[in-house]
């Protein structure tokens, strides 16, 4: 599906065959199409974009442990999400640390930001440092 919707194999896009493969990946339960096919509704491209169902596609993913999907969850989770899914700062830094884990970069470096009280998650008023330096 993604050979397709990208044009690796011909250098012609074929976005909505493409999405169509997606589909059928993501109706057997695999994951990784399940994922892709969640980008497709959150890009717009070769189905309409709606980022409901994309996140939906995410979330579905993500349980079935895909560490993108992991970080697109917790990327809305973390306010990203605004009328598609209610702020859970904490659900969103935990799957953060899951994709983390599993090497995901973007989530290590959002975890650090966190961390590193850069963001509104962890910040303090008292002046103390929200936390001790961490190599995630």
């Amino acid at each position: 599906g993604v050979v397709l919707v990208e044009g690796f194999h011909s250098g012609v896009p074929e976005e909505e065959r493409g999405a169509e493969y997606l589909m059928k990946a993501a109706e057997m339960g695999n994951a990784q199409g399940i994922y892709e096919l969640g980008v497709l509704y959150y890009t717009g491209v070769g189905v309409p974009e709606d980022a409901k169902k994309a996140y939906e596609l995410f979330e579905l993913a993500a349980a079935m442990e895909h560490t993108a999907a992991q970080y697109m969850v917790a990327d809305h989770l973390l306010g990203e999400g605004e009328g598609v899914v209610e702020e859970d700062p904490a659900a969103g830094i935990r799957l953060l640390y899951e994709a983390g884990e599993k090497g995901h970069r973007r989530a290590r470096e959002q975890l650090l930001h966190i961390l590193d009280g850069k963001t509104r998650f962890a910040k303090r008023t008292d002046g103390v440092p929200p936390f001790k330096k961490h190599k995630v």
